[in-house]
């Protein structure tokens, strides 16, 4: 895709349109060249789009239903389905489709894949190089692409393409990372560059020999033979010189510790990662990382950096791969709650609360935490204490209230297809409720006993609750 190994030529870039060769000929300010090939050559930027990349490709991606009435149902009969759950095309999984998409995102601007239709269904996404591709207006102002490889050129329309721009300044083709940051990364590879010099001359800093007087040709021998040979072999490189007749050596630059050379090369690391809106402790540079901080990066790369590109990839989903029809009540979605989980307690802990206040159910956190339905599992509990603010007071008798609050919550949920096993699950908390009440134990599971085989037997449930209120 990005052209390791090999040397690319300018697929796409004529004398009529010549803007973009100066960014690829051009030298930055640290007197080195930047292309893409040449970035991903940089460790920092290869860690940030890697982690990127593959980040939100292993993030479950589905496509949902509306429901008429509210809700939503995923829609796992669709085609799209099948091509975001695993299979992208007859080459590529759905992971590696979206890391060649991401990849091309974060380091082009753009990504394009082509879309292959049967019946108006679509049934394969086919990758397409960025760097080929031309944008161009039409005679009727439609927008067309231009594929050019090997000198073969394809015009694509844009119902043809799933494409997903970056950042962008005509709302077309998305800005470059690797153009907008070049003199950064210039710098990283020219420091890059004079590491390795360095390192080649076994460590060694530029500098001249002195003596008072003349060096004889035997002496001059010897020491050009030294130091080719530590030129040549990395064993050698350690050897101390031997100097004769008087001869010095004078370093002429100051060292790499002097220079903060190390100080420099982690600058720009953390430039790069901020190119790539990436946390510094995700491309290994620990310095500023606590026990105390760590988690809470963590999840603002969740919500800064990786929900950007995922709304981005969700909607132009909807804008290029799903019918008009299917536009209305059709949406795919990452699932990124896995990724903004806290520690076991945080969430075992909000698991609880969401449980006891009724707005999930022991399926739905089981979901969360990637296990299987129980039988049972889709009751939702509703807090005893809590009823409607604007109902009318209840009675301060004991005994009245006990009776009210068992036939308001029936009540309520008299309908539900389920009310068998609410009903049951309803009068377990119900004698815990009067147990802490100071209720004797026995007393309350018997009389709750009680009322719920009654509640079970009943041909008709809304004349005992009449009974119950007269009582």
């Amino acid at each position: 895709m990005f052209g390791f190994g090999k040397k690319k030529s300018p697929k796409n870039l004529t004398l009529k349109s010549p803007s973009g060769w100066g960014a690829l000929f051009s030298k930055t300010a640290a007197g080195v060249s930047v292309s893409v090939e040449q970035a991903m050559r940089v460790a920092a930027v290869y860690a940030c789009v890697k982690i990127i990349a593959e980040t939100i490709a292993a993030t479950p991606l589905h496509l949902y239903k509306n429901r008429p009435e509210g809700g939503k149902d995923r829609a796992n009969t669709h085609p799209l389905s099948v091509i975001f759950g695993g299979v992208a095309n007859d080459e590529n999984t759905t992971q590696e489709l979206l890391e060649y998409i991401l990849a091309s995102l974060l380091l082009r601007g753009t990504a394009y894949c082509e879309i292959v239709r049967v019946g108006g269904r679509v049934v394969a996404l086919l990758p397409l190089d960025a760097s080929c591709m031309t944008p161009r207006r039409g005679d009727d102002n439609v927008l067309l692409f231009d594929y050019v490889v090997n000198g073969k050129t394809t015009t694509y329309r844009k119902d043809q393409l799933w494409r997903i721009t970056g950042l962008s300044s005509d709302g077309v083709t998305g800005y470059s990372n690797v153009t907008i940051g070049r003199e950064a990364l210039g710098v990283a590879i020219a420091a890059e560059k004079h590491a390795a010099q360095t390192y080649s001359n076994g460590a060694s800093i530029p500098g001249v020999y002195e003596m008072d007087g003349h060096l004889s040709e035997e002496a001059f021998n010897r020491l050009k033979e030294q130091l080719d040979s530590r030129a040549d072999s990395l064993g050698d490189m350690m050897k101390p010189l031997l100097l004769e007749e008087g001869l010095s050596y004078q370093s002429v630059s100051m060292s790499l510790k002097d220079a903060q050379f190390i100080e420099s090369r982690k600058f720009q690391i953390a430039e790069v990662a901020r190119i790539f809106r990436v946390p510094a402790h995700k491309v290994g540079l620990m310095d500023a990382a606590t026990f105390g901080n760590i988690e809470h990066q963590s999840l603002e790369f969740v919500v800064d950096t990786l929900t950007p590109w995922c709304v981005r990839i969700e909607q132009t989903i909807k804008r290029d791969l799903l019918t008009a029809n299917e536009k209305k009540s059709y949406y795919a979605k990452f699932n990124l709650e896995g990724l903004l989980r806290g520690d076991t307690k945080s969430r075992y802990e909000a698991h609880g609360s969401a449980l006891n206040n009724g707005w999930l159910n022991v399926n739905e956190v089981r979901a969360l935490e990637d296990k299987n339905p129980i039988e049972g599992g889709d009751v939702y509990r509703v807090p005893l204490n809590m009823t409607d603010a604007n109902a009318e007071p209840e009675d301060t008798d004991p005994v009245t209230a006990l009776e009210r609050k068992q036939v308001n919550a029936i009540r309520r949920e008299l309908g539900r297809a389920d009310f068998s096993d609410w009903a049951t699950d309803f009068y377990t908390r119900f004698a815990d409720s009067m147990i802490g009440e100071d209720c004797d134990e026995d007393t309350a599971r018997k009389y709750c006993g009680k009322q719920l085989e009654k509640l079970l037997a009943a041909d008709d449930v809304p004349a005992l609750l009449k009974q119950w209120e007269g009582e």
